[in-house]
């Protein structure tokens, strides 16, 4: 099943249009997805391995840490998921079903199975945006290609799909950073 879920995220990295029409289709795609997502964000976390040890976290502490931040990226991604959601109710009447929507901007998190690169020196930063580049790119992809939107109804999804999970980060979002900061102290067993 794990080998499937990257072959799912590797087929979606990759722009495979047929991949993204699937995408939510089946509980095993939607099982996959999630599968995916949640690597994507242990990736991720490995990519960040220089902070745990440079806060001395214990080696036992940190397989705890990177399921963590895995739930986490799952959590992050579900929640831009449901931006879009948002967006295409409000700016284009519900054009597209809420679900299918849904596991499409789940599926484009696809590019962060990469997340272990940011760990290389130097080029860390500039990787992770490279990633975050990358999937919002898929997102408008998905959207126009995978469904068939239009060009201009595709941007217009996936600027105010991320606009919409700007403002909730900044408003809403400020709690749940509490939240995931108490989970990763929790986690680690101290502050990181």
């Amino acid at each position: 099943m794990i080998a499937e879920a990257f072959s799912l995220g590797l087929s979606a990295a990759s722009f495979d249009v047929d991949t993204f029409r699937a995408a939510g289709s089946t509980p095993e795609l939607r099982r996959l997805t999630l599968i995916m997502v949640f690597f994507a964000g242990v990736s991720r976390a490995l990519g960040s391995a220089a902070i745990l040890a440079l806060n001395r976290v214990p080696g036992r502490r940190q397989l705890p840490v990177y399921l963590s931040e895995g739930l986490v990226f799952v959590g992050t991604a579900l929640v831009l998921a449901a931006c879009a959601v948002v967006a295409d109710r409000i700016f284009l009447n519900d054009r597209i079903s809420d679900e299918r929507l849904f596991w499409i901007v789940a599926l484009a998190h696809a590019p962060f199975l990469f997340g272990i690169l940011v760990l290389m020196p130097y080029f860390g930063e500039g990787i992770e945006r490279m990633l975050r580049l990358w999937s919002t790119i898929l997102i408008f992809y998905a959207l126009h290609k995978g469904l068939a939107m239009p060009v201009h109804a595709a941007l217009i999804v996936a600027f105010a799909g991320w606009f919409t999970h700007f403002l909730f980060a900044a408003t809403l979002g400020r709690p749940l950073a509490g939240l995931v900061n108490a989970i990763r102290r929790f986690a680690a067993g101290r502050p990181i």
